[in-house]
């Protein structure tokens, strides 16, 4: 189930499946071929090996950029485009600057196969809620380790329309993406903005066929809520992160659709979520955060939870003496 590297899955996919369409956006569509050569253009512009910023909003460059980074042995971090970037490239130690004009310049394309399944792959920001922000370098395989799960909990669905809500400098902005990619399904983008209006948003879940989801509770709260609820119907499953689960959320989602509810929990550090928990109307009075994937373990020290696993980050980017504080050997952090 585990071991293979993403890349790899995504271009064993676009191989059989080329001409047929990957990523809708707003402002068009993108086959399996296309995002395929943008990932082999990318590989290409990377030699040797190092840490690349992906400088863009735009969607149809950002998944091939990461995954042609990753197959090229590189590091990716993937920053928003404005003032701040010199400083963040610059404290993440990027060599190399991708933005929209260095992507559309690529012409060369490269076979470049040199990912290392235990190597820095990623580097995503915590959420600051337990203090300031950190960077997080992810190990290649951690980011395999939740999409080879979840591809198997969905049984590899090719008829999957999975909807991309996260911005994506966050790490949960990959399941978004790589879920459908994988699957041989369709990634879809909404207009900016649209997530601030639930209304529009269950319209736009309805237009699109969107048949996998994953947001936190309180984006799916205000959609099961609002007058345009019943319009969710071809939902099939949805992925609750980053926030407590309520009961009331449940019993609302069940008014309005049959998609099957599945609690997640893991952080930053753990490269994506690690637990995971179907619900059902047994634990409306009390909501588990769940139980540990394939390869993973759990116990509590001094009342905190602690996760072991290998798929997990290696520690903090470039801080030794705070990775040594948090993170406790054997991969436990």
């Amino acid at each position: 189930m585990f071991g293979e590297l993403i890349y790899r899955r995504f271009s064993a996919v676009a191989r059989v499946s080329r001409d047929r369409v990957a990523l809708r956006v707003p402002g068009g569509e993108y086959t399996y071929g296309e995002l395929e050569r943008r990932r082999r253009r990318v590989a290409a512009a990377l030699p040797g090996h190092g840490r690349v910023a992906i400088v863009t909003r735009d969607h149809a460059w950002i998944t091939p950029a990461l995954l042609g980074a990753l197959s090229a042995g590189w590091a990716y971090a993937v920053l928003e485009p404005g003032e701040r970037v010199v400083d963040q490239v610059a404290r993440l130690g990027c060599s190399l600057i991708l933005d929209d004009a260095a992507l559309a310049a690529l012409r060369d394309e490269s076979d470049a196969d040199r990912g290392d399944p235990e190597a820095m792959g990623s580097i995503y920001f915590t959420s600051g809620s337990t203090g300031a922000p950190r960077a997080i370098a992810g190990r290649v395989r951690g980011i395999d380790h939740h999409i080879a799960w979840e591809l198997d909990y969905l049984q590899h669905a090719a008829e999957m329309r999975g909807a991309i809500i996260h911005a994506p400098t966050y790490d949960a902005y990959l399941p978004d993406v790589l879920v459908p990619l994988c699957a041989g399904g369709v990634a879809c983008a909404p207009p900016i903005g649209l997530a601030s209006d639930p209304a529009a948003m269950c319209r736009w879940l309805e237009a699109c066929g969107i048949t996998v989801l994953h947001c936190v509770p309180s984006v799916f709260r205000a959609l099961v809520s609002c007058s345009d609820a019943s319009r969710l119907l071809a939902l099939r499953h949805v992925f609750l992160a980053g926030e407590v689960v309520r009961p009331a959320d449940v019993v609302a989602a069940r008014a309005v659709t049959s998609a099957r509810l599945v609690n997640l929990y893991g952080p930053t550090e753990a490269t994506l979520v690690k637990l995971f928990h179907e619900i059902s109307d047994d634990d409306l009075h009390d909501i588990p955060i769940g139980r540990p994937m394939p390869g993973v373990s759990v116990t509590l020290l001094d009342g905190q939870i602690a996760i072991t696993s290998p798929y997990g980050a290696p520690g903090y980017l470039d801080e030794p003496a705070l990775t040594a504080e948090k993170f406790l050997p054997g991969g436990t952090y």
